[in-house]
């Protein structure tokens, strides 16, 4: 695969990012138009604590192939060095390991900054999502979803493989 390029999400890129979330996948797990603009949000304006975790900053990015924009990812980035990650793969880049390379991509660039792992919640019926973040190299962390009914994985960063 070609080199994923990643920029950080900004107000212009929003009308390349919205109509992904009209897709029926997208809305069924991560929602409609509102998601990016939440994002930007959540990005200017952080949380200080999220679940029991202190919010150090948010982020977003979007990943591009020849300068094609593929992908949108959210880091929320907390005090014990440990990033939350969503992401989002436009739908007409699906099931060619786009999402993996994305989150690879993405593990270079926090390891550089000092995250020690990325932690990413799938819903448990969310096979497509179990598969990307398995073929990034996430590791469950429990078989069993948590009560809100995600499993969650973890990322281990190599700040030395950034």
């Amino acid at each position: 695969m070609r080199p994923i390029e990643l920029r950080p999400f900004t107000p212009d890129l929003i009308g390349a990012v919205a109509p992904w979330f009209d897709d029926p996948v997208t809305v069924r797990w991560l929602g409609g138009r509102d998601w990016p603009e939440n994002l930007l949000r959540l990005i200017a304006e952080p949380p200080p604590e999220h679940r029991g975790s202190t919010v150090r900053g948010r982020a977003g990015w979007v990943a591009t192939l020849d300068r094609d924009p593929v992908a949108l990812i959210d880091a929320e980035i907390y005090a014990d060095g440990t990033a939350a990650v969503a992401l989002v793969v436009a739908p007409a880049h699906r099931r060619r390991g786009v999402g993996a390379s994305v989150l690879a991509a993405i593990g270079r660039l926090l390891a550089r900054r000092g995250i020690d792992a990325l932690i990413g919640g799938v819903e448990q019926n969310n096979e497509a999502s179990h598969r990307c973040v398995k073929g990034a190299g996430f590791v469950a962390v429990a078989e069993e979803p948590d009560d809100e009914g995600f499993i969650n994985y973890v990322l281990r960063l190599d700040p030395a493989g950034a």
